[in-house]
């Protein structure tokens, strides 16, 4: 299921997201973001022979439109948001992860199975190029910073942050801020090391990561806690690929919504997505690539999906 995805988890932030500027709500409320400054991203390690696509992102072209092809997609807006579960023991998870294994006291109970059945917290953490995820430190003495870092299966560092406690810690959720990992085209397949210290307490957790069998789409965000891009700030949108046909051209179709175009209201409404424009994505050898949008004056802020044709890869992103 969607859900189940790193992507699935973007798709649904994005959506809550969505909601929170209908309702002008973003900055208020009990759940609404810390203050405290975010976590910077991990520099991606690329390679140069990766094929990169270029476009500019501006007016719509409804004539690239191919025949066949939905004139319009509509999403369903969500509520709500990520939780890290608190455990008993001092480990590193996903909050799907800590969600599926519920609370030990039972006050919150586990997670569906039919969405949550092929996760095991305990073991290994498999994904595919491109991905984005980000590990909760759970278990771990309340208050009190935690040492994570990432190494290569070299053993070399690729990243390492004191995860901060966060500033309205409970004990029912994780006052620990997330440690993010992100893997790009370019970035050798293998099983990489996650590791989290506090005080005379380690924890260790793989993650092993391959190439696709099947086209994924991934949008980079210039900073993980904004599902977007802000046009004043960001340049480019920067969008990575796995999974292509080597060598071989991909059409990619891309569906716009503005801050007006939603049905609806509440958790009731939908967002409606008006074809864009099309882009074609040649594969390398490895089947991955890149599309680079340029942002310009004129780009029309809301929100983007790009699709391939059968809709077995997509990605979202905003523009602010």
């Amino acid at each position: 299921m969607l859900m189940g995805s790193a992507e699935g988890r973007r798709l649904f932030g994005l959506a809550a997201l969505g909601l929170l500027l209908l309702c002008g709500a973003c900055g208020s409320g009990p759940n609404a973001p810390s203050a405290d400054p975010p976590v910077p991203p991990s520099p991606p390690s690329v390679a140069s022979e990766q094929p990169q696509a270029e476009a500019v992102l501006e007016d719509p072209r409804p004539g690239q439109r191919p025949a066949g092809l939905d004139k319009e997609l509509r999403f369903p807006v969500g509520g709500g948001g990520f939780n890290c579960y608190q455990q008993q023991e001092f480990a590193l998870m996903t909050y799907l992860e800590t969600e599926a294994l519920g609370l030990p006291d039972g006050t919150i109970e586990s997670g569906e199975a039919t969405v949550y059945d092929t996760l095991d917290p305990r073991g290994p953490f498999m994904e595919t190029i491109p991905f984005e995820d980000s590990f909760c430190v759970v278990g771990s003495k309340s208050g009190a910073a935690v040492t994570v870092t990432l190494t290569d299966p070299s053993g070399q560092t690729m990243d390492e942050q004191v995860v901060t406690p966060l500033s309205d810690p409970s004990n029912v959720v994780s006052d620990q801020k997330p440690f993010f990992v992100r893997f790009l085209p370019g970035v050798a397949e293998g099983t990489y090391t996650l590791t989290a210290v506090q005080g005379g307490h380690t924890v260790t957790r793989e993650i092993r990561v391959s190439l696709p069998s099947s086209p994924k789409a991934f949008a980079v965000f210039d900073d993980r806690y904004s599902y977007g891009y802000d046009r004043a700030k960001s340049t480019t949108v920067t969008v990575a690929f796995g999974g292509l046909p080597p060598n071989e051209p991909t059409e990619f179709y891309l569906y716009h919504a503005g801050p007006d175009s939603y049905e609806g209201e509440g958790l009731d409404s939908v967002e409606v997505n008006t074809f864009h424009s099309a882009h074609t994505v040649t594969g390398s050898l490895d089947g991955t690539a890149f599309l680079a949008l340029r942002i310009t004056p004129g780009t029309l802020v809301g929100s983007y999906y790009l699709r391939n044709l059968d809709e077995t890869a997509h990605t979202t992103w905003k523009i602010y």
